[in-house]
C-alpha cells in the first residue's frame, strides 16, 4: 500500500513538472496571442503607401532570429490563406519615428504560411537572418508589433541603402525626411545591385512620406554622381518621373486607406 501510494506521489510530481516545462515552453515560445486583421478583399487592392505615414513607430533593423510563434491559423474573417504567427528578433539601428527602448527589439506579427491553399499575389513577408529591413510597427499590451498583417513584403521593405550608423543632422526631428534619407543614401555595407533594383520603390516611398518633391529630387541628385552606371541611371529615371507627373498635375498619394492593427485614427 505504501508503496503504491510513493508510485502514485511520483507519477503526480512527475506529471506537474511535465506540465510546468510545457507551460513554460508555450508561454515563451509561442509568445502572445495575437489577433489578425488581415482582410482578403485588400489583396485584389493597390498596396498603401500611407502605411508609411500612419505607422506609430518606423525603425531599421537587422534580423538576428525568426521564430514561430504559434501554428498557422485561418484569418479571423476567414480565407484559404494561412497566418502564421512568428517573432522576429532584430538589432535596431535606427528609430525614425516614436521610441524603441535598447539596442535590441522583439517583433510580433504574422507571415504566409506555405501550409494554407490559397495563393497570395505578390511577394510576401518572408522574414530572414542577416535582412536589413524598414519595419512599420505599433506598440499593443506592452510588445511590438507589425503595424499592417496583410504579409506583403510591400510592408517590411529589404533595406538595400545599407547601415547609417548616424542620421543626417537636416533629417533629425522629420520622420519623413528621415526615411527618405535612410532609403535614398547609400551607407555602409550598400547592395548596389538591390539598391538599383528598388530605387523606384524608394522614391515612391519617399514621396508619399514627405509629399516634398524638391527635397526627393535633391537625394536622387546626388545619386547621379554615384559611382554605380545603375544607380545613376535608375536615379535619372526617377527624376524625370517625378517632373512628368508633377508636370502633368498625375502626382497624388494613390493609395487605399491602410490596412493597419489597429486601424488608424482618422
Amino acid at each position: 500500500m505504501k508503496r503504491s501510494n510513493r508510485h502514485r506521489a511520483l507519477q503526480t510530481i512527475v506529471f506537474t513538472l511535465a506540465f510546468a516545462a510545457w507551460l513554460s515552453f508555450t508561454v515563451t515560445s509561442c509568445g502572445p496571442q495575437l489577433k489578425d486583421s488581415f482582410d482578403p478583399a485588400m489583396l485584389s487592392r493597390t498596396a498603401s503607401w500611407s502605411c508609411f505615414s500612419s505607422a506609430p513607430i518606423v525603425a531599421v533593423g537587422v534580423i538576428t532570429d525568426v521564430a514561430s510563434a504559434g501554428r498557422p491559423r485561418v484569418p479571423q474573417k476567414g480565407s484559404r490563406i494561412l497566418l502564421e504567427p512568428i517573432r522576429i528578433s532584430i538589432i535596431v539601428e535606427n528609430v525614425l519615428r516614436g521610441e524603441i527602448q535598447g539596442p535590441k527589439a522583439e517583433i510580433f506579427g504574422f507571415h504566409y504560411s506555405l501550409e494554407g491553399q490559397g495563393n497570395f499575389p505578390g511577394k510576401t513577408f518572408q522574414p530572414r537572418p542577416g535582412q536589413r529591413r524598414l519595419f512599420l510597427l505599433v506598440k499593443e499590451s506592452g510588445i511590438l508589433r507589425l503595424y499592417v498583417d496583410e504579409v506583403r513584403d510591400f510592408y517590411a521593405p529589404i533595406i538595400a541603402s545599407g547601415r547609417h550608423p548616424a542620421l543626417d543632422a537636416g533629417v533629425k526631428g522629420n520622420p519623413g525626411k528621415a526615411i527618405a534619407w535612410i532609403l535614398l543614401t547609400p551607407g555602409e555595407g550598400l547592395d548596389e545591385s538591390g539598391f538599383a533594383v528598388n530605387l523606384a520603390f524608394y522614391t515612391f516611398v519617399s514621396m508619399s512620406v514627405t509629399h516634398d518633391e524638391v527635397y526627393v529630387f535633391s537625394l536622387l541628385e546626388n545619386l547621379k554622381k554615384f559611382s554605380d552606371e545603375r544607380v545613376r541611371r535608375e536615379a535619372a529615371g526617377m527624376q524625370q518621373t517625378i517632373e512628368s507627373e508633377i508636370k502633368d498635375g498625375n502626382w497624388t498619394d494613390p493609395t487605399p486607406p491602410c490596412p493597419a492593427h489597429p486601424p488608424p485614427a482618422s
